[in-house]
């Protein structure tokens, strides 16, 4: 052991005689019993005058078991200097009485002993770890039926792409949406490079100049079992209706509670869920009790990923967010999602926050949030520059953004999401 410096003038520092009293325990006998031993008193103590003082400086001590009390076991105990130029004791305690408190129990087995108290997790520290490392553990496996399933789907939103552009006036491309002409020049220019090349290795490529067109597409029916599917089959028969401006392409969306679902269940975004559950599980053992920010939260299938990831970091550690703040441009998300997470009402805010403008003008405090959470959101606002600055205003010096993205756009994307104004604002399409 080693001496303490002393803040103030004293024979011995406090911490040091701790120590000396600490030395009694190894000399216990072993029993099947176990108790909490604490020291309760001293028969006789001596301290040596010429006892160092000096930090760092190094002691021995000695002790035995001299007896036993009805209360516990009576120790004695001698301290010299580690380095003995003198065998003399420096400090001497006898009649050390440790007593057990509360009642004793017998002791089973060491490891149900530790499971009664811990339980050790590892959890990869995510800021020690490389950029390869971190891919590899947060990616996943396509099974062959999810790319069959998507080579269908894009092979069927060709075919609605290709219907509506055969039944577009020059009345209508002139009465047409800015969004809308966006969206037929990428259909056209697609629905072009793909009418020589087979889009399912099984099939020929697709003749649109003869019946293929106009009626109900391949695979129709086998697509309606999944949500990826069923919503582009909707938009796809709605699509000339939406180009034309009789049909609302949101009110076609959310009917049936569809777009819900596909936020919820699709395979593209239960994949990225899974991996932000992860990020979030790692982050909060960094960050615990942080301040969190979710943008767009919208229908809340990102939320969800989140605060699962919080809540296993939670369960291992009792690590939590001290706040959460579920923001979205629109107050008319929040009455469903205060009923999706009313189990969590304690720690959510449900608050307005349109990121295209200062937060700090809508009642948001600068550098306040740790993490900030944006789901397929930033994509969706008009100068992307300003909008990444605006979210860097609320981050904290150190703060991390979890930012969830389409990197590589499958073909029935945009012929869905296209019909909608957001999609194309901080996009810049190449060959259109």
């Amino acid at each position: 052991m080693k001496v303490e410096p002393p803040p103030e003038e004293h024979v011995i520092h406090p911490t040091t005689l701790d120590s000396v009293f600490q030395a009694a325990y190894p000399s216990l006998p072993v029993t099947d019993e176990v108790a909490l031993i604490l020291p309760r008193s001293i028969k006789y103590l001596y301290l040596s005058a010429n006892t160092s003082t000096i930090s760092g400086h190094e002691f021995e001590c000695a002790s035995k078991v001299s007896g036993e009390d009805k209360q516990g076991p009576v120790c004695s105990l001698a301290t010299t200097d580690r380095i003995r130029s003198s065998i003399d004791p420096k400090i001497v305690v006898e009649g050390l009485l440790l007593q057990a408190l509360g009642q004793k129990k017998a002791k089973t087995s060491s490891v149900q002993d530790t499971d009664l108290c811990y339980t050790m997790q590892w959890v990869p520290d995510i800021s020690m770890m490389d950029p390869i490392e971190l891919k590899t553990l947060l990616s996943s496996r396509c099974e062959p039926s999810e790319i069959t399933l998507r080579q269908k789907i894009e092979h069927t939103a060709v075919h609605f792409m290709q219907d509506a552009l055969d039944g577009l006036t020059e009345e209508d491309i002139k009465h047409m949406e800015w969004h809308h002409r966006k969206l037929v020049r990428w259909m056209t220019s697609k629905v072009r490079k793909v009418s020589k090349t087979p889009l399912l290795p099984w099939c020929a490529a697709p003749d649109w100049s003869g019946d293929d067109c106009g009626g109900q597409p391949p695979f129709y029916e086998e697509l309606l079992s999944s949500v990826e599917g069923k919503l582009v089959c909707r938009m796809g028969q709605q699509l000339l209706s939406i180009l034309q401006r009789r049909s609302s392409p949101l009110e076609i969306m959310v009917e049936d509670s569809l777009l819900h679902d596909y936020y919820n269940k699709s395979l593209r975004y239960e994949r990225s869920y899974k991996q932000v559950s992860m990020i979030m599980r790692m982050l909060a053992e960094k960050l615990p009790n942080a301040n969190i920010l979710e943008i767009g939260a919208g229908t809340g299938g990102c939320t969800r990923a989140v605060l699962d990831g919080l809540q296993e970091a939670n369960s291992a550690n009792g690590v939590s967010s001290s706040r959460f703040d579920f923001t979205d441009i629109s107050s008319g998300f929040f009455e469903d999602a205060r009923r999706k997470f009313g189990d969590r009402s304690s720690t959510i805010a449900y608050r307005k926050l349109n990121i295209e403008e200062d937060p700090t003008d809508q009642g948001f405090e600068a550098e306040s949030y740790d993490l900030i959470i944006a789901s397929g959101v930033l994509h969706a606002t008009k100068v992307m520059k300003e909008t990444l600055n605006n979210v860097r205003r609320l981050l904290k010096p150190g703060g991390r953004l979890v930012l969830v993205e389409i990197t590589r756009d499958t073909i029935e994307l945009p012929m869905v999401f296209g019909t909608l104004p957001g999609w194309w604002l901080s996009m810049y399409i190449h060959q259109i």
